[in-house]
């Protein structure tokens, strides 16, 4: 194992046993696997936010209950994401492909959440992976969950949009990934969006991907309604 990742996970983790768990994704894979212009294990602090959108068009996203719109830089287009959240674990396998299909990032995540317990704080472990073994571990069951990224600038501060997509359409979240505590304390509800859900389960990928989605968009509307 590389000794910048076990460093890593030693930072974030407080004690030897979280750091090994941190790592277990990691220990079955070679270390080529990694690629060294990337953090293979870091501490991200994250805000969630509900934009309730029921339907969207081109570059701009509606909600029936109060009008607003996110542009979205057209250049820029957007990436579609097919992540396979594999049964009895919680890893998490990942497609990123542009809009014709061409394929931008294959990877194998482990999400967790901090021994804080503090939902905004999340340890992200990856494996990034060539088509092989990419085609080997979709092979594993699993649940599906599609969705489509748009980046979206916004008072400075750079927001990823995820449009999402099957039975879980007309859910939009938006995500910031921030630096420091500050930071993320500091940041106010965005003008376009509904609410915030940082601290609500039920709107993490895994639990998008496990629950019903008649469950899912329901509990939607009733935050909604508030």
């Amino acid at each position: 194992m590389p000794p910048d990742v076990s460093d890593a996970a030693a930072a974030v983790y407080p004690t030897p046993t979280y750091a090994e768990h941190a790592l277990r994704t990691l220990a079955a894979a070679e270390s080529t696997l990694l690629s060294p212009n990337e953090k293979r294990d870091a501490r991200r602090l994250i805000a969630q936010f509900l934009l309730a959108s029921e339907r969207h068009a081109g570059q701009i996203v509606y909600s029936q209950h109060r009008p607003f719109r996110v542009d979205v830089d057209p250049a820029a287009g957007y990436r579609r994401i097919e992540d396979r959240y594999l049964d009895r674990t919680r890893l998490r396998l990942r497609r990123v492909s542009s809009p014709a299909g061409a394929v931008i990032e294959l990877k194998l995540n482990q999400k967790l959440s901090a021994p804080s317990g503090d939902a905004a704080h999340r340890v992200l472990t990856s494996v990034y992976l060539d088509a092989a073994e990419y085609a080997a571990l979709a092979t594993l069951p699993g649940r599906r969950l599609e969705k489509r990224r748009h980046d979206f600038a916004h008072q400075g501060r750079a927001f990823g949009i995820d449009v999402f997509a099957g039975a879980l359409a007309g859910l939009v979240l938006a995500e910031i990934a921030l630096e420091s505590e500050a930071e993320l304390r500091a940041l106010p509800l965005p003008s376009f969006a509904r609410c915030e859900v940082t601290a609500l389960p039920l709107f993490t990928g895994g639990e998008l991907a496990r629950r019903e989605p008649a469950e899912i968009l329901a509990e939607m509307q009733r935050l909604l309604a508030h």
